[in-house]
């Protein structure tokens, strides 16, 4: 897959900038994402990883540059929280943020049986270990239906087993054209499932590199 998107892209990041007083979370960073895409950010703690994927997904107003997307695209973020409501089953969860987004009951089934949360449907989520919870996270995220997947350490709490498990639905899922941004501390937890990865240093993004991908049989 091309560096650069041949098409018109889905989102675009164009010098976009973000700073919190004197610090600089973001500096003119430019990105473009196509459909199917799979890009990787990686860098150490205060980077400005989440800062910039909260961009992406438009969870923050830019103090420069400009964040345009096509029509009625639709992002999802999965950041250090997982956006789930305690209270609620973790099925509650999944067809609540399913509701209203044309995903339906099999739909739901399905995902949580994927993403191996079946034999806890009918826990409260505030009973779950973190790695479950992370899990959980990840399926109300694809149960909105989301043209673009914006991920945080999908993989953070989340044992080897269950790991394998997430790649393997999401490099299925951008197989249908989705599109993942996803950030990690390590290049390759990423590599099975980006064809690029940037690296980002004080905000900055640097050129990317070809991913090394193994899942599915390629490499």
């Amino acid at each position: 897959m091309s560096l650069v998107p041949s098409q018109a892209p889905l989102l675009e990041l164009s010098r976009a900038t973000k700073l919190f007083g004197a610090t600089v979370a973001m500096w003119r960073v430019d990105l473009q994402l196509g459909r199917g895409d799979g890009v990787g950010i990686v860098g150490g703690n205060g980077s400005g990883k989440t800062t910039l994927l909260r961009a992406v997904a438009g969870a923050l107003e830019l103090d420069a540059g400009h964040r345009n997307a096509a029509a009625s695209l639709r992002t999802a973020l999965l950041g250090h929280r997982t956006g789930l409501l305690d209270d609620l089953t973790v099925g509650e969860n999944v067809r609540l943020f399913a509701r209203g987004r044309g995903v339906g009951p099999r739909e739901t089934t399905s995902l949580l049986a994927r993403f191996r949360l079946d034999h806890v449907e009918h826990a409260r989520v505030s009973s779950l270990s973190a790695g479950t919870r992370r899990r959980a996270g990840l399926a109300r995220a694809m149960a909105t239906s989301p043209d673009v997947l914006v991920l945080d350490e999908p993989f953070a709490s989340v044992d080897a087993g269950h790991a394998a498990a997430i790649t393997v639905v999401l490099t299925e899922w951008r197989a249908r054209g989705g599109t993942l941004v996803v950030a990690a501390h390590d290049a390759d937890a990423l590599a099975p499932l980006c064809d690029r990865v940037h690296w980002l240093t004080a905000g900055r993004l640097l050129a990317p590199v070809v991913a090394a991908r193994t899942a599915g049989g390629v490499s």
